[in-house]
């Protein structure tokens, strides 16, 4: 059975932060990027990232497709960081650049999966002097469009 619209999308963002590397010209060097909600102590590299549908709903209703948004929350746990405000930015800025270059999420295997992606909101968390240790949470927004009679199929 093939994956839904909302998978594939899932798969694609997974696979385009874990492209996010210095190797890759970035600032930040993403380890890992997971698709499940874990402890920040789970996480065997950092940075890593973590990938939670937050939200997914109809824009409008049409006959033959529905235009759609999903938001995403992605969690990236940050370990040792001397400059949380620096490294708040780096996500950031990689993360909207990434998106910006491949703003219709292509998979691995280089299938677009939706009309655009882009960073909405960023939060930090859990920064202290004497611990540094932290998340940069970015929520992002993806607009796609899907087949009302097959949820497998975008247009």
């Amino acid at each position: 059975m093939s994956d839904s619209v909302l998978t594939k999308i899932r798969k694609a963002l997974v696979y385009q932060l874990s492209q996010i590397t210095t190797a890759n010209n970035y600032l930040t060097n993403v380890h890992n990027v997971y698709d499940e909600m874990m402890a920040l102590e789970n996480m065997k590299e950092y940075p890593s990232a973590i990938v939670v549908m937050m939200k997914d709903e109809a824009k409008s209703e049409e006959i033959v497709t529905t235009n759609k948004q999903v938001v995403y929350e992605v969690i990236f746990g940050l370990h040792e960081i001397n400059d949380m405000a620096t490294a708040k930015e780096n996500v950031i800025q990689d993360v909207e650049k990434r998106l910006g270059i491949y703003y219709m999420l292509p998979s691995s295997e280089g299938e677009c999966t939706c009309k655009i992606a882009r960073v909405i909101e960023s939060l930090t968390y859990g920064y202290k002097e004497n611990k540094p240790n932290g998340l940069v949470i970015l929520k992002i927004l993806v607009e796609y469009r899907q087949l009302t009679q097959d949820p497998t199929r975008r247009q």
